[in-house]
This record gives C-alpha cells, structure tokens and sequence, in this order.
C-alpha cells in the first residue's frame, strides 16, 4: 500500500472519471482523545487505486472545516466521509 498526500488523493478522483454519481463515502474519519482527526481515504475506481492517512491536528487551520464536512465528530467515534465537491 503506497501513502499519497490528501490533494493528490483529490486530483486523482476528480481525473479518474469520479463525475458521475458521488459515491457515499471517500474513507472513515475517527477522533483520538487528544482531539486529533484521523483521515483514512482511498480513491474509487476506475482510476488509480490511492490510499492515505492523515491527521488533522485542532490547531490546523483545516480542522474545523473538516469537521464540519464529517457532520461533527467527538472522541472515539468514527464517521464515514462523504467526498468532497
């Protein structure tokens, strides 16, 4: 399994055909008890096959928006991700 960055998980969705219906989820999305946001994304066929985790610390500045597009997050639990637009 390769590790790619967030943004180029993205461009290669969105330049693999991802233009049809979204799919539900992109990946799962948990919180550590440090308030941490754990990412596990992985792209969709039919492009290239992608996965990366990351982790959104609370003073990143994407923090709160990442939270809110899992539709809120607290400790111990774990979402799916909807894709991003």
């Amino acid at each position: 399994m390769r590790h790619v960055g967030v943004g180029l998980l993205l461009t290669l969705m969105l330049a693999s055909g991802c233009q049809h219906r979204p799919p539900p989820s992109i990946g799962e999305a948990w919180m550590l008890p440090n308030g941490v946001i754990v990412l596990q994304l992985r792209s969709l066929p039919p492009g290239p096959v992608a996965e990366t985790q990351v982790e959104i610390a609370p003073a990143d500045p994407r923090y709160a928006d990442i939270r809110r597009h899992i539709g809120g997050l607290e400790v111990g639990q774990h979402k799916p991700v909807p894709p991003w637009p």
